[in-house]
């Protein structure tokens, strides 16, 4: 946001992290990230493109796959960012009001490398995070009607923890990921390496974490131990609606 890497604290900005985003994803790939998510709050918040260019920097100077997100509402923005080296592009929440979009988007792109965002606030889609808009579908419905569409993942974002660290919510994202065989990422509330385990024990394909690891209460690599070894958790279960 505003040129500067930053953390959100409950939808709500919480600190600046980095005046120079670039370094600091230059400092994680160091640290052992195979993926990099990154976010353009103003654009998702105002539409305003004003950090465009330090994403592609960050494109080019990364060697790791990268996902992209916030304010993308265009097919010329998704294949621009895909041609400069993003591996996934995320599509808001919001373009699930108009389907016919994301059908055009993957008859010109390849499916494997769109992300649809499911903000999920109870058991409610919601707009974002921040006008807490409801969308009167459930995400449930969401992924049976696009599933044909073959993308590479969802992200389930769960508003009510979302950034503040109080730990997550399988119950939900755990149903979600047994009605869908597209790969379902979690975002919000990682608050330990115990939240990890249990969102790979209901079959989450990824997890996004983000002040957990900015405010050092486990470190990446340890992180990244868990998520190699999935098969070494104990009492491992399948989830069941």
């Amino acid at each position: 946001m505003d040129g500067k890497c930053v953390k959100l604290a409950g939808n709500k900005l919480g600190w600046d992290v980095s005046s120079d985003p670039v370094k600091v994803a230059e400092m994680w790939e160091a640290e052992g990230a195979k993926i990099l998510h990154i976010y353009d709050l103003d654009a998702a918040l105002f539409s305003a493109k004003r950090n465009r260019k330090i994403v592609e920097k960050i494109l080019d100077k990364v060697n790791c796959a990268v996902e992209v997100g916030g304010g993308v509402k265009s097919l010329p923005e998704i294949v621009s960012l895909l041609n400069v080296g993003a591996k996934w592009v995320i599509l808001e929440t919001n373009t699930i009001k108009n389907p016919r979009f994301l059908e055009e988007v993957v008859e010109f792109v390849n499916p494997k490398n769109i992300i649809l965002a499911l903000n999920v606030e109870e058991n409610n889609l919601v707009k974002d995070g921040w006008s807490k808009e409801k969308i009167n579908i459930s995400p449930f419905q969401v992924v049976k009607m696009f599933e044909p569409l073959d993308l590479a993942a969802y992200l389930f974002i769960d508003v009510e923890v979302e950034g503040t660290l109080k730990g997550v919510q399988t119950k939900k994202v755990g149903k979600l990921v047994f009605s869908t065989k597209i790969p379902v990422v979690y975002a919000g509330g990682v608050s330990s390496i115990q939240d990890l385990q249990n969102l790979l024990k209901i079959g989450v394909s990824g997890i996004v974490v983000g002040r957990a690891l900015y405010e050092g209460i486990f470190p990446l690599k340890k992180a990244l131990e868990i998520v190699k070894n999935p098969a070494k958790l104990n009492n491992v279960k399948h989830f069941k609606v």
